[in-house]
Formats: C-alpha cells, structure tokens, sequence
C-alpha cells in the first residue's frame, strides 16, 4: 500500500495537492518540505487532542463514561498516537486512515460509551475526498464506519451498558466525522477540476484563436505581396519578351522597351519595399488603392503595349477602404493573368453601378499568340481573388467568354455610399 499510495493521490482524479510556488526573488526564503510541515503539524495535534481530552475528563466521568480512572492512561495515549498518524495524511491517506481507525477502535474498547474523536480523522477524511475518486472514498469510508459502530456494539454489550445508545452515539460520531470532511473534501475536489479544465480550456481556446489569426495574417500578406508584384513582373515579363523580338529589327525601340523594363522593375521592388515596411510598422501607413486608381492601373497597362481600356456605366459608389482595395486588387490581378495568360490580347474592363449592386468585370480576347508558361503552372491568382471576394462579401466568376478568351466578374452590393462588406 505504501509503495503506491503516491500514484493514488490525485491521478485518478487527473490533479494533485496544490504546490505553493517559491519565493520571487533571491534564496533567502526557504519553503517548508512537506513532509516536515506535515510532522510538525502531527505533533500539534496530538498536543491538542491530548490537552483536550485531559481537559474534558471531569464531564466523562461526571456522566460516567470513563468510570474506572484506570482507563484513562490508555485513552490518553491511545489518543496520543492517533494523533500521529495526521503526518501522513496527504502523502498516504488511506494508510493513514487505517492505523488511525485501529487506534479507534482501541478507544472505543476502552471507553464504548464516549464517543472520542480527534481531529486528524476529520483531516484525513478531508484529504480522502480531495485525493481520490468517490468510489475509492467509499469503499474506504463505509468500511471505517461499519468498524466502529460494530466495535462499539461488541463492547457494550461485553460491558453491560446500553447498547442502543452507545450504539446510536457511535453511529452519529463517525457519519460526522467521516461523511462530513469526506464531502467536503469531495467538492472542493470538485471545484478544483473545474477551474483547472476552464483554465485548460481557455488556453486551448486562446491557442486557436492565435493560430487562426496567424493564418488570416499569413494569407493576408501573402495576397499583398502576390498583388504587389504580380502585376509588375507580369508586365516585365511581356516587355522582355518584346524586347527580344525587337532587339536585331529595331534597336533603338528595343532600348525604349529595355528603359520601359528597368523602370517596371523599379516600381515592383517599390511596392515590395512599401509592403514589407508597412508590416515592420515603418513610414506610416501605405496608401489604400481604390476604385479612383483604376484610370492609371489601365495607363500602366496601355504603356507595356497592352490595349487596355476602361469602361464605367453609372456613378462609382464611394466604397469602404477594404472593399474599394479589395476591388483594385481583383482588377490588377485580372490584368496580369490577361498579360500572362493572353499576351498581345485586348482587355476591356467595365465597372456597371445599378440598383445599389457594383459589377467589375474583366474580359481578355483570345490571345494572337501563343503564351510563355515556362515561369511555371501558375493558378495563385484565382484563389487570391476568390479570397479577396469573399472577405468583402461579394461573388466572383470567372470562365471563359463567349467570343472567345476569359472573362472575370466581380459583383457585390453596397448601399448609401458604403459598401454592406
């Protein structure tokens, strides 16, 4: 029993006794062990139990429950030792149970008639309801008070007293002194489960709403960085290859497009530096593009030889900043899957106000020549614009067209001015 009474307390119930944490600060303050804390408080006990049964002598007698004064020798120690016993009452309570109730017994042979009870039963009774489940407790428990009431039964009728009343006092003393503490201990058992799987919980709950925000923030950063640079190397990409065609037939305009090139490349690593110092927090925040930038998203279409054109049907709703940049970047990429896509194709892109719905839609015709795809596969764009869509609420398709080439549509509703995202 002593060998496994440590792995009995508090694994069953997934908890243990509560550690006092050190000291802050230094070496100067020493924690109590404890097992000498609970020593010291043994002998406590025992003084107190031993200066209290001295002291109510005098009514036992009166009332003739000690009627030999030979008999009180041995109370005393018996009452003595089983004071003891509370040393071991939260490394090994139920070993300390057991010697307690022995020595329990031998106080009710000597005096069957007085219910003597000290405190350590109550504090290992205590430390039995906090340290293991309810079933251990009462197979534990129920045993103890069964003992002692037979014991006070067999001995009063040895004595010759009356049996029902000892009995009954016997009966009360021990529900009392087991039921009580053991309950108790039980519920506060119970509370600490409680607070330690709210605390459990709200560390798990804590962890998933970081891990989601990192997530959010990670697509977040990936679709500006995407958004940033994919509509400038497209162009790069359409310049070079320009470039090359016209490097032997026409130098001077291969040069122009060789400036053209250095100058894309120069507002690419722009936007990349704004967007990584905009997530160092350095410089302020970045301009927000809206629905006003779009004339010159399609000028520095139109200036990489792109036939772009813009067209808008009803007034431009004033749109929330999120929405009016998640609708430019859904146009920018539109744009560059078009260059990539299609090269040489042209681009037609109509923003339509009815009835409180905005409609962007971005349609490419079929490409005149064949497109480059040695970069790689490609797709990131679509899912970076679905993404956007859906943060704003608002619906996108995209497929091919009917005449030919691909077409994107963008449509979401807004009212008031203010888009309902």
């Amino acid at each position: 029993m002593s060998t496994n009474q440590e792995a009995w307390t508090g694994q069953d119930r997934g908890m243990h006794a509560p550690v006092p944490s050190p000291p802050a600060g230094g070496t100067r303050h020493h924690r109590v062990p404890p097992a000498v804390a609970d020593a010291l408080l043994a002998v406590a006990v025992t003084a107190i139990t031993v200066i209290a049964l001295i002291l109510a002598l005098p009514v036992l007698r009166e009332e003739g429950s000690v009627p030999d004064p030979s008999l009180v020798t041995p109370m005393l120690v018996l009452a003595g030792l089983q004071g003891l016993t509370i040393a071991w009452w939260r490394s090994r309570p139920v070993a300390a149970l057991v010697l307690a109730l022995v020595l329990q017994v031998g106080l009710i042979v000597v005096s069957p008639e007085a219910p003597i009870r000290g405190l350590q039963l109550l504090l290992i009774a205590y430390s039995l309801g906090v340290r293991l489940p309810i079933r251990r407790v009462l197979a534990v428990i129920v045993p103890a008070i069964l003992i002692e009431v037979l014991t006070a039964m067999l001995a009063t009728t040895v004595g010759g007293g009356d049996v029902l009343v000892a009995t009954l006092n016997q009966v009360l003393s021990a529900a009392a002194g087991y039921l009580l503490p053991t309950v108790l201990g039980i519920t506060v058992a119970s509370r600490l489960d409680n607070a330690r799987l709210l605390r459990e919980r709200a560390i798990r709950d804590h962890q998933l709403h970081v891990d989601t925000a990192i997530g959010e923030e990670r697509r977040r950063i990936a679709g500006e960085l995407h958004d940033v640079a994919a509509h400038h190397l497209s162009g790069m990409v359409v310049q070079a290859a320009a470039i090359e065609r016209l490097v032997e037939r026409d130098p001077q305009a291969a040069k122009d497009g060789a400036v053209h090139l250095r100058k894309q490349g120069k507002e690419a690593l722009d936007g990349l530096r704004s967007v990584v110092g905009l997530l160092r927090d350095e410089g302020g925040m970045a301009p927000v593009p809206s629905l006003r930038d779009l004339p010159e998203l399609i000028a520095s279409t139109r200036a990489l030889g792109v036939d772009a054109q813009l067209h808008s049907h009803g007034e431009a709703p004033d749109l929330a900043p999120v929405v009016g940049a998640a609708v430019y970047r859904v146009v920018q990429q539109a744009l560059s899957n078009a260059m990539q896509h299609a090269p040489g194709a042209p681009v037609s892109v109509d923003l339509t106000t009815d009835n409180g719905e905005l409609a962007v839609q971005i349609t490419n015709a079929a490409a005149d020549r064949r497109a480059d795809h040695s970069s790689g596969r490609g797709g990131t764009g679509l899912v970076v614009m679905r993404e956007r869509a859906a943060l704003i609420g608002g619906d996108l398709v995209a497929g091919p067209a009917p005449g030919g080439g691909w077409r994107v549509r963008l449509t979401l509703l807004h009212a008031d001015g203010r888009s309902t995202a």
